[in-house]
């Protein structure tokens, strides 16, 4: 994707603490677009590069995105806080947080209520993150696991 080098940018890992992470520039490397359109079931746009350390998928012409995206952190404690952090619904959210068990060293989905579902999973001192926006995900939450184990075999 090459351009300037990652920017180190503060991520909340639990309520009240803050750490220091750096986006991996390779996350568009991690899935390719056939296979998101074969867990998914819908045609969806080819890879490009989203926020920092980030891919995005467009679904269906604009009904919906995929997200992967993966942080480095400087400390495994950091990337541990990071999952736990997201393992958290926030008040009044009505979600369903899952562990997932055999990927990564921990792992979690974020479920939400009608508009899709994130998966968060550590790799050492890194943390992988895929994130469905689109309403089918909510529903079917293994399609975001799915996105995940497969993008996890190219860390």
């Amino acid at each position: 994707m090459g351009g300037s080098p990652a920017a180190t940018r503060v991520v909340s890992a639990a309520p009240g603490s803050v750490i220091s992470a750096t986006p991996d520039r390779s996350a568009c490397r991690l899935l390719k677009q056939v296979q998101v359109r074969e867990v998914l079931g819908v045609p969806v746009g080819l890879a490009t590069p989203g926020a920092p350390g980030g891919c995005v998928f467009t679904i269906n012409a604009g009904a919906g995105t995929v997200g992967v995206g993966v942080t480095s952190f400087a400390a495994d404690a950091q990337a541990q806080a990071f999952v736990s952090g997201n393992s958290q619904a926030p008040d009044g959210c009505q979600c369903r947080i899952l562990k997932i068990p055999g990927l990564g060293q921990d792992a979690v989905e974020f479920v939400g209520n009608t508009v899709g579902t994130t998966v968060y999973a550590q790799f050492g001192l890194k943390v992988l993150t895929v994130g469905i926006g689109w309403s089918p995900a909510a529903e079917n939450p293994g399609m975001a696991v799915a996105l995940a184990r497969d993008a996890a075999r190219h860390l």
